[in-house]
């Protein structure tokens, strides 16, 4: 099991050099895991405690052991939320986003019992971490000590429900505390809350072209459901990377969610970063070639560095109208490098018509009406000088960069 905690209440769980958590460890026959001070959990300032065993009581009783020696030295469980008063929990519960589905169950019905049953509020955060089969959610519970212990082991038997799966011995074993190059899914809302939260509004970092993780997603405020629990914050804009101001998922997001629901179906292997088997082969108009590739090759390089994925342009035989555009790399990195380039052709062929709608106006002629020279080497001298005065990026003779 995995939870979230300040680093305050991380020295606390640790203790003196290690101590507390090697005791509970010891008496509990598991295993506890501590991120390291820096090595925060995606979109947070918390680091991740992971508590493994061979079975669902030794790791219960640690966890337990956790929580209450940070109520008896903090007097709370807060993950440094203020707003928690003394006396009360507020756990934050890593699972796989398969056992997020489980606690709400069909209809809200399992989430709804679990509230009326514990007295528990419970919260499943929007944003999942990761893709595929690895891809994990964080379940809020907030109430008294008395109350977590009856619900907390619902969210625990509710996990060990998948140990026997295939994919979840890779999940218990790693942890994206620290990476910061995750993939954040804004999922579809829970069932069950009279009504919605607003989407929270937080700071975080972000890289160019990915989809960054709101810094404070699970932070409380800005808007409430029907349990006063604020939405998680939304996704990172695009752009010079760093950090930045989070803008709320517009709610008809409808082509997110097609593409996150997408990679959210990629069973492990398949979504894994590292496997860069996939390929993709489409064609480009010829007059938007330039456009894509970019001065110097600077719109194809800076596709490839937010996706990883690489960009070859070669001649169609027989097609002097369109040129192939062939991308390779990770099944994410193909399909986002697909949306750039498309976004680029998209770009050029707006441009093209409204220099044809001012020329056809009367205006100053915008762009050359005649074909021009031709050099050697077969470029127009204007396509060659977008291209640093020189052939195709990377020098290759198939077009390849």
């Amino acid at each position: 099991m995995k939870l979230l905690f300040s680093g305050k209440e991380a020295s606390m769980l640790l203790g003196a050099k290690g101590t507390a958590s090697r005791e509970i460890g010891q008496q509990t026959g598991t295993r506890l895991h501590l991120s390291g001070r820096n090595e925060f959990y995606p979109g947070t300032q918390l680091q991740e405690l992971t508590v493994r065993g061979p079975t669902v009581e030794p790791v219960a009783a640690a966890l337990f052991q956790v929580m209450q020696r940070i109520m008896e030295d903090g007097g709370r469980i807060c993950g440094g939320d203020a707003d928690v008063e003394e006396g009360a929990c507020r756990v934050r519960v890593v699972v796989p986003s398969i056992v997020a589905k489980a606690v709400i169950g069909k209809g809200g019905d399992n989430i709804k019992s679990l509230r009326h049953n514990t007295g528990l509020k419970v919260h499943i955060e929007e944003v999942a971490i990761g893709v595929g089969e690895l891809a994990e959610q964080v379940v809020i519970l907030q109430g008294g000590f008395d109350a977590m212990q009856n619900g907390l082991p619902n969210i625990i038997d509710r996990t060990m429900e998948f140990s026997g799966a295939p994919w979840f011995r890779d999940w218990a074993m790693t942890t994206n505390a620290g990476n910061e190059d995750v993939v954040a899914t804004h999922m579809a809302s829970s069932k069950g809350g009279k009504k919605g939260g607003k989407k929270g509004e937080g700071k975080g970092h972000g890289k160019p072209g990915t989809q960054a993780i709101g810094g404070e997603f699970n932070g409380w405020g800005n808007g409430r459901d029907d349990d006063g629990y604020a939405g998680g914050g939304g996704r990172g804009s695009h752009g010079g990377g760093g950090r930045g101001r989070w803008e709320p998922v517009a709610e008809s997001s409808s082509g997110l969610d097609m593409v996150a629901g997408a990679l959210s179906s990629l069973p492990a292997s398949a979504a894994s970063l590292s496997n860069r088997s996939q390929s993709l082969t489409f064609s480009c108009p010829m007059n938007c070639v330039s456009h894509v590739i970019g001065k110097g090759g600077a719109g194809t390089k800076e596709i490839t560095a937010a996706t990883g994925a690489k960009i070859m342009i070669r001649e169609i035989d027989g097609n002097d109208a369109e040129k192939s555009v062939i991308i390779t790399g990770s099944a994410a990195g193909v399909a986002s490098a697909y949306l750039y380039v498309v976004g680029r052709i998209a770009e050029s062929q707006e441009r093209q018509g409204e220099m044809e709608a001012m020329n056809q106006m009367g205006g100053p002629p915008m762009g050359r009406h005649d074909p021009g020279p031709v050099h050697d080497d077969g470029l127009d001298p204007i396509l060659e000088e977008l291209m640093g005065g020189g052939p195709l990026p990377g020098g290759g003779e198939d077009g390849s960069w």
